[in-house]
């Protein structure tokens, strides 16, 4: 009985070692799975990773025209804008030099009011009445001057 009890016990051992084995072993699979899995994952996250560079690249490829384009119409539309400046800026420098001449020549043109000594009124007439010739006569040439002063304001506003 002593040798059925030691081949019991041998055998306890023997499948106590297996199934020890069989653990380690099931564990190291495991193991090796889990580090398959994070090897995959690893490599998923890289090509996605390139994917999106990728992707990224083909996207700016595609806007490098649109970029030139939109340069190229920027640049067209500050040459306008100088163009335009440059109109406006002889556009107005022209009318103001013949403004200034037509008013020299209009205040030149105007001849000064006669001067009046002495005004013949008949006795009836009253000052008032002298006063309003006299500023009858002088109004005239002013209204003139001020109306060649004026035409050129009218024409710049244009």
């Amino acid at each position: 009985m002593l040798a059925r009890e030691e081949l019991n016990v041998a055998r306890e051992k023997a499948q106590a070692e297996i199934k020890t084995k069989h653990k380690q072993l099931k564990i190291q699979a495991f193991s090796e799975l889990q580090q398959q899995k994070l090897e995959m994952e690893m490599k998923m996250q890289i090509a996605q990773m390139e994917l999106m560079e990728r992707r990224e690249l083909e996207f700016q490829q595609e806007k490098l025209p649109e970029k030139d384009i939109t340069a190229k119409e920027m640049e067209a539309r500050m040459l306008l804008e100088r163009q335009l400046a440059e109109e406006k800026r002889k556009t107005l420098s022209a009318p103001l030099v013949v403004t200034t001449v037509s008013v020299l020549l209009a205040v030149t043109a105007v001849q000064a009011p006669p001067v009046v000594t002495s005004v013949s009124v008949p006795p009836v007439a009253t000052t008032v009445q002298a006063t309003s010739l006299i500023i009858s006569t002088s109004v005239a040439p002013v209204a003139s001057v001020t109306a060649a002063l004026a035409a050129p304001w009218q024409h710049r506003s244009l």
